[in-house]
C-alpha cells in the first residue's frame, strides 16, 4: 500500500503546472525590434532623471528601441466564411533608455503584458548606431536571454530602423514576417546574403571575424528592399561601409553561393542574353611566393539559357556556344573582381576569410600577420588575387542556334 501511495505522489508531481508559467492573455509577444539612436540626448536624460529620481551618468549612451508586438486575437483566421477584421495584428512601442535590459523593464510600466522574446523574427540597427560599434552591445540582452531564438535575423537599415516597422505589407499580417520572409527568399536573388542570424554574427563578433549583414531599405511607396549588406571590420566590430547589389553579386559567386542566380550579359551590343545557374562552386587556393600572398578564385558555374535576345542568330556548333560561355565568364569575373578591389582598397576587410586559407597552410606565419591583416595597410589589401570563371550552357532552345 506504502508503494501505490508513493506512486501517486510522484504523479502528481510529474502534472503539476509548471512554476513560473505565464498566461498567454499576460503575455506581448514581440515579433521585431528596430534601434535608433537617440536624438535629443539632453532631453531624455531630463526626462529620465525627473521619472526615476536617479541621476543619469554623463558617460552613458543613450538608444531607442521599438518594439512590434502580436496581438493575437487579430492573427486568428476568420471561422464561418467571414472576413478578417481590419483591426491591426500588431502595435509598435518605442521605450528609450541606456541599455536593453532596463528598456525592456520600463515597458512594463506603460503597457499591461509581459514582454515575451520567444518568438522574435528580426532585429534591426540603424546604420549610425552600426558606424559607432555598438552592434556588440545592441546583441549581447538578446543573445544571453535563454528565450530569444538564435536563428532571428539581423538587418542593418538605411535611415530610421522604427520606420520599417510601420506600416504593413501586402499579403503577411505583420512587418516582421513580410522581413523575415522575403529576407528567406535570397537564395533566388544574387543582390542579396544568406541571411544574418543572430547566433552566427554573435560567433563572429567573439572570433574577431570580419563579416557582413543584411542591409533594407524602405522605398517612397512604403515597399521594403532587402539587397546589399554592410560591411564589419572583425577586430572593431564596426560598419565600416556598404556593398551595393553589385558587390553582392560578385562576393555570392566568390563564396560559391550563387546557385539560381541570373546573369544578363551582351553577346554583342544590343544582343542580350540571360543566364540561369543551376549549379555552382567556387575553390580558393594559396600560395606564399617572394613575400607575397597570392590568391586564386576558380568559379565553376553550370546552367541554362532563361532569356535570349538572339533570335536573328543560329547556333550550330560547339565554337558558337563557347563565345556564349565565355560570355558569361566575362561577367562573373568583372563582378568578382569588382567586389575584391573594392574590399582590398576602399574598405581594407576580408569578408571572405582568406586569412584561414593561410591560417590553415602555415600558422606560425598567420600568428604573425593575423592582428595586421585587416584594416588599411594590412596584409589583406597587399595580397595579388586572381578569378577565373569556367561557365557551362547545358540547355538551351534549338530555335535558339547561333551562326
Amino acid at each position: 500500500m506504502s508503494k501505490l501511495l508513493v506512486a501517486v505522489l510522484l504523479t502528481c508531481l510529474v502534472l503539476s503546472g509548471c512554476w513560473d508559467r505565464n498566461e498567454i492573455e499576460e503575455v506581448g509577444f514581440v515579433m521585431a525590434v528596430a534601434f535608433d539612436p537617440s536624438r535629443d540626448q539632453e532631453q531624455l536624460a531630463r526626462e529620465a532623471e525627473e521619472e526615476t529620481g536617479t541621476p543619469v551618468h554623463e558617460h552613458g549612451r543613450r538608444f531607442s528601441a521599438t518594439f512590434q508586438v502580436a496581438i493575437p486575437s487579430q492573427l486568428t483566421e476568420p471561422t464561418g466564411g467571414g472576413s478578417r477584421t481590419a483591426l491591426q495584428p500588431f502595435f509598435n512601442i518605442t521605450s528609450s533608455d541606456l541599455t536593453n535590459f532596463k528598456m525592456g523593464r520600463n515597458l512594463s510600466s506603460r503597457q499591461s503584458r509581459i514582454m515575451n522574446y520567444e518568438h522574435i523574427k528580426v532585429i534591426l540597427i540603424n546604420e549610425e548606431l552600426a558606424r559607432q560599434g555598438l552592434l556588440e552591445h545592441l546583441i549581447d540582452f538578446y543573445i544571453r536571454d535563454h528565450e530569444m531564438r538564435r536563428r532571428a535575423h539581423i538587418l542593418i537599415t538605411k535611415g530610421e530602423a522604427r520606420h520599417i516597422l510601420e506600416d504593413k505589407l501586402p499579403l503577411e499580417d505583420m512587418p516582421a514576417l513580410s522581413i523575415e520572409m522575403t529576407n528567406e527568399n535570397y537564395w533566388r536573388i544574387l543582390e542579396s546574403i544568406k541571411p544574418s542570424e543572430i547566433g552566427e554574427i554573435a560567433a563572429k563578433v567573439l572570433g574577431q571575424e570580419s563579416y557582413l549583414i543584411s542591409r533594407i531599405t524602405k522605398g517612397g511607396e512604403g515597399d521594403l528592399k532587402v539587397a546589399g549588406a554592410a560591411v564589419f571590420l572583425g577586430k572593431t566590430n564596426r560598419m565600416v561601409g556598404w556593398l551595393g547589389e553589385e558587390d553582392v553579386k560578385g562576393y555570392n559567386w566568390i563564396m560559391g553561393q550563387a546557385e539560381n542566380g541570373i546573369i544578363e550579359t551582351e553577346y554583342e551590343p544590343g544582343h542580350m542574353i540571360v543566364f540561369e545557374t543551376r549549379k555552382m562552386s567556387s575553390r580558393v587556393t594559396y600560395e606564399r611566393h617572394q613575400e607575397t600572398n597570392r590568391f586564386h578564385v576558380e568559379i565553376r558555374a553550370e546552367g541554362s539559357l532563361g532569356e535570349s535576345w538572339l533570335h536573328q542568330y543560329k547556333i550550330d556548333d560547339e565554337q558558337n556556344i563557347s563565345k556564349l560561355e565565355q560570355a558569361v565568364a566575362r561577367k562573373i569575373e568583372e563582378q568578382a573582381n569588382r567586389v575584391l578591389r573594392k574590399m582590398q582598397t576602399e574598405l581594407y576587410t576580408d569578408i571572405f576569410q582568406f586569412g584561414q586559407k593561410i591560417k590553415h597552410k602555415d600558422y606560425a606565419y598567420w600568428k604573425q600577420i593575423k592582428e595586421n591583416w585587416d584594416g588599411e595597410n594590412g596584409e589583406f589589401s597587399k595580397a595579388e588575387m586572381g578569378i577565373t570563371a569556367n561557365v557551362r550552357i547545358r540547355h538551351y532552345m534549338l530555335g535558339e542556334r547561333l551562326n
